[in-house]
């Protein structure tokens, strides 16, 4: 119903009575886009209507940084996301006309695979090549002090792309 046509996406999550994806994939009349740094919504109470053309109707708004989106988790009214080299929140906002908003939590701390995040009911918890972070919407901090050595020797960083390969392609 105006604007781009969405067609997929990574993640999802249903936040005061929208649905809000993550990382789109959009039709623009001419080619299909990826949008890795994209959060789309649609009009409250109406999941079928996406149109950013008209107030209400749905939108979208990008994060201000050139990482793409990897994983993300809900903690009640926020969705923290994991980029490739950050974490950010999206919030809700009173803005009628852009009713969400990106901030910044870090830039050192990231999530290197899209099932690679745990939500509890105060923090989500990321695995990455820097280590297990758990972050609660304010700050970000590493919870695998004790285990360091661990994390580096156990885990198989390689096996963090398995998520982004097709099924057929591992079979």
């Amino acid at each position: 119903d105006g604007g781009d046509t969405l067609y997929g996406w990574k993640r999802h999550f249903v936040i005061k009575q929208r649905l809000v994806v993550l990382n789109t994939y959009e039709f623009d009349g001419a080619s299909n886009n990826n949008h890795p740094q994209r959060a789309r919504w649609c009009a409250a109470q109406g999941p079928s209507k996406w149109n950013d053309i008209i107030a209400g109707g749905g939108g979208f708004v990008d994060a201000p940084s050139g990482e793409h989106i990897v994983s993300a988790g809900q903690i009640q009214d926020q969705i923290i996301v994991f980029f490739t080299n950050s974490v950010w929140t999206l919030r809700p906002v009173s803005d009628p006309a852009l009713p969400f908003r990106w901030d910044k939590i870090n830039n050192f701390r990231a999530c290197d695979g899209k099932m690679a995040s745990v939500e509890y009911d105060r923090y989500v918890i990321a695995h990455g090549v820097r280590g297990i972070t758990a972050t609660d919407g304010v700050e970000t901090r590493r919870i695998d002090n004790r285990i360091e050595d661990f994390v580096v020797n156990q885990i198989n960083v390689d096996e963090f792309e398995i998520g982004r390969a097709s099924c057929r392609e591992r079979v």
